[in-house]
């Protein structure tokens, strides 16, 4: 059984080098998240390998999960003509997130154009002006 020197720990692994115990992986180095997708990609990852495989939860309610525990104000921000991840899906995020908002960007895709920056630049001063004034959530707990 050949062993694997990872982050100074010796890991027993098959023929094909594949960890013995899936868990160990949790002991190799990353950088640290520190931007909200990369909190939620680590706890999913988590998930994957300590969550109960006779009880499998699926991506989308492990990340809905993780996104109802944000407890920070949020705004989400999408572009009406990304490619890659449908504008419902950014309502769907604002909507799991308690008290978040949602500033869809018209004609914008999934990259940030020069010509966007004054448009985003004054939805996100805004909600940080909103997010320090006391405010009653709408009943989905969303802002008004």
């Amino acid at each position: 059984m050949p062993l694997v020197a990872a982050n100074g720990i010796r890991i027993a692994c098959d023929e094909v080098g594949d960890p013995k115990d899936p868990a160990i992986l949790l002991l190799a180095p990353r950088p640290p998240a520190t931007d909200r997708e990369g909190i939620i990609r680590e706890g999913m990852r988590i998930h994957r390998v300590t969550g109960s495989p006779g009880f499998p939860t699926s991506d989308d309610e492990l990340r809905a999960e993780l996104q109802r525990q944000i407890k920070v104000p949020a705004l989400v921000i999408h572009g009406s003509d990304d490619p890659l991840v449908p504008v419902e899906a950014g309502k769907d995020t604002a909507r799991r997130i308690p008290g978040a908002a949602l500033k869809i960007i018209d004609g914008m895709a999934h990259d940030l154009p020069s010509a966007a920056i004054p448009t985003l630049v004054e939805a996100i001063a805004k909600y940080c002006r909103l997010a320090d004034e006391p405010v009653a959530l709408e009943a989905d707990g969303s802002r008004p």
